[in-house]
């Protein structure tokens, strides 16, 4: 795919927040966008050496202090503190508890969201939570620390780095870094630590509930202490809330290489599409963040494997064991590779390989090619975000072609906590100069919201809004193009379903977001809409239609050889039959996969027996009925 040039851009997020701020009260900013993804959290200590751990079973392991408790450290407002126990955040824009591995025994919190809702005022919190107890280090001289943890920076909207979620070390339990100070670089206290757990987060940047955070702690023991103490500290202005579990010690493997984020597409070009018309097939990237937890530097080749087809790799990996860091990660490209336009749904798996056997050398994505959709977001762990604003407000996408085509509506996916008959239209646009000079290609008609289609985006069904204002629309190859909803002016709120664990890339925002609420076009946000092209021009004369997706499949590859997979989306969990049929409609399998759950299962089709010709394939789950032809070869 080509790169998508966006000039003298801004980052709806930080826009957004400073604008939010201005409201009243300030909490409905911080409501508007709180919601993060849960998942589940990787066993990082399988097959690790731990010389200490804790679950936060017992809260008398830890103590709590706040730095108004010193004499001469007044500057700092008292009463806030960090509980121990299982409830979950309180304030007015609360966000979840985390979900951590043990956090039904009980974990670490500072809900500065409570403190600053009930207690509004201009302050510095400043508090911590530490081991009562020395954890035993005699002899170690490479140690790593380990804990789980969820975060959500407000940083009064303003990402001015006013927050800050530390971790310190103590060799004698009685001298710390200096609490007056919060940069790593300002720790000059000698035998204290102190690492930072987010340096470079702005205003709402999400993490995953719970985050794996590993900090190399092997500077903390160069003078051979017999013991050290972990202090968790945060200081900032009412932000959301920390929480912290499952904390342990281990001894640092020499090679832990670990896969994060897996990219198809090009963060370094700004594009990552997961949903690709065969017709805009073009060029993509495979990529894969991956973090060297261990203490020597590593030449490994990273593995993609897509459907079957390796792409390997050689890398080198350095070790990261420099003051302050948390580990060493780098991001690792493929070469452009053409993508297939067989529809069918493509798994992207990354390996790298890890001498110590632990948990967290694999990573994976995937993308889907079919007909007629384009689409930036996957329909995974899906949110919804609000339109919240009183004025005109829109989301949108951009897309880029790859060859000329045609538009005939825009897919939308509403957030079910909307409210019904508020006035919206959607448009598409094409991009000249920069995301400010846009160019009217094509639009629906005003309509009304209705209360179908929220129950339908509740289902995570979309509706197809058709361009029957404009009728289909012509689109250039080598242009960009935004789609967009829009909300008119109104008290009342639309939510759009959007998925925070897809990049951003191309996110667009319109609306009152500028320094002084100037209005403006704005790109990059914290999340992806659920805001898609529909490039069958067909559907520009049709009637707002919601698709049923209670059975999506998709069979690949297609024409078959071997064997076929057969990709099944359910809406909620059913039994699915698979009946396979040749052309003279002769039964020749009947194979029942038992429960499924809701999502999606790749199924295999064994077509190796198989005489070379046309087939049907049926899939039954419940009521619905989907079939699909494939050519055995």
């Amino acid at each position: 795919m080509k790169k998508i040039y966006l000039l003298a851009l801004v980052a709806c997020s930080s826009v957004v927040a400073s604008a939010q701020i201005k409201q009243s009260p300030a909490a409905v900013g911080k409501e508007a966008l709180r919601n993060v993804p849960t998942v589940t959290p990787s066993n990082w200590n399988a097959n690790r050496d731990v010389i200490w751990s804790n679950d936060i079973s017992n809260c008398e392991d830890w103590l709590i202090q706040n730095a108004n408790d010193d004499a001469g450290l007044t500057d700092y407002i008292g009463g806030i503190n960090f509980v121990c126990g299982t409830a979950a955040p309180a304030g007015p824009a609360a966000i979840a508890a985390i979900a951590s591995t043990s956090a039904d025994n009980g974990f670490l919190m500072i809900d500065s969201d409570e403190f600053g809702g009930s207690a509004p005022g201009v302050w510095t919190e400043n508090c911590w939570v530490q081991t009562v107890n020395g954890i035993d280090v005699a002899g170690q001289t490479n140690l790593s620390l380990s804990f789980q943890t969820f975060y959500r920076m407000w940083d009064n909207g303003s990402s001015d780095g006013n927050e800050y979620c530390l971790v310190e070390i103590s060799t004698d339990g009685v001298t710390w870094p200096d609490p007056t100070t919060s940069e790593v670089a300002d720790n000059t206290t000698p035998g204290t630590y102190r690492y930072e757990l987010w340096p470079n987060m702005e205003t709402q940047d999400p993490v995953n509930n719970p985050t794996i955070k590993v900090f190399n702690i092997s500077n903390s023991l160069e003078n051979s202490p017999e013991q050290i103490w972990i202090r968790f500290r945060w200081k900032g202005y009412w932000g959301y809330a920390w929480m912290i579990d499952d904390v342990s010690i281990f001894t640092t493997p020499n090679n832990d290489l670990t896969v994060g984020k897996v990219w198809v597409g090009d963060i370094v070009e700004d594009y990552e599409y997961r949903v690709i018309p065969a017709s805009q097939a073009g060029q993509v990237k495979y990529g894969a963040e991956v973090a060297n937890f261990g203490d020597q530097t590593i030449e490994a080749t990273v593995s993609f494997d897509v459907n079957g087809t390796i792409y390997d790799v050689p890398f080198t990996f350095e070790a990261s064991l420099e003051y302050g860091y948390e580990a060493s990660s780098d991001t690792v490209w493929t070469d452009l590779i053409d993508l297939p336009t067989d529809f069918g749904v493509y798994d992207v798996t990354v390996t790298v390989p890890d001498d110590e056997d632990v948990n967290g050398n694999t990573g994976a994505s995937y993308y889907e090619i079919n007909e007629f959709i384009y689409g930036q977001n996957t329909d995974d762990n899906l949110i919804q975000r609000t339109f919240n604003s009183d004025s005109d407000v829109a989301f949108g996408s951009t897309y880029g072609m790859n060859n000329d085509g045609e538009i005939g509506a825009v897919n939308i996916m509403f957030g079910d906590a909307s409210d019904a008959g508020i006035l919206a239209q959607v448009f598409v646009y094409r991009v000249l100069t920069s995301i400010q000079d846009l160019e009217y290609v094509g639009s629906s008609t005003e309509f009304t919201v209705s209360q179908d289609m929220i129950d339908a985006g509740g289902n995570g069904e979309y509706t197809v809004i058709g361009l029957w204002e404009s009728g289909a629309v012509d689109v250039t190859a080598g242009e960009t193009y935004v789609a967009e909803v829009r909300k008119y002016e109104s008290t009342d709120r639309l939510y759009v379903a959007a998925n925070q664990d897809d990049d951003d890339f191309g996110t667009v925002c319109y609306g009152p977001f500028g320094t002084g609420d100037a209005v403006n076009w704005f790109i990059g946000w914290s999340f992806t809409p659920a805001v898609r092209l529909n490039m069958d021009p067909t559907s520009a004369v049709a009637e707002n239609t919601i698709i049923d997706v209670d059975l999506g499949v998709s069979i690949y590859p297609n024409p078959a050889t071997d064997n076929t997979y057969i990709n099944v989306n359910l809406l909620n969990s059913n039994r699915v039959n698979v009946v396979v049929r040749d052309i003279t409609g002769r039964l020749v399998a009947n194979q029942n996969f038992g429960l499924l759950q809701a999502g999606n299962t790749r199924l295999t089709l064994d077509v190796n027996n198989y005489p070379a010709g046309i087939y049907s394939v049926s899939v039954e789950a419940g009521n619905s009925i989907v079939t699909e032809q494939i050519v055995v070869r």
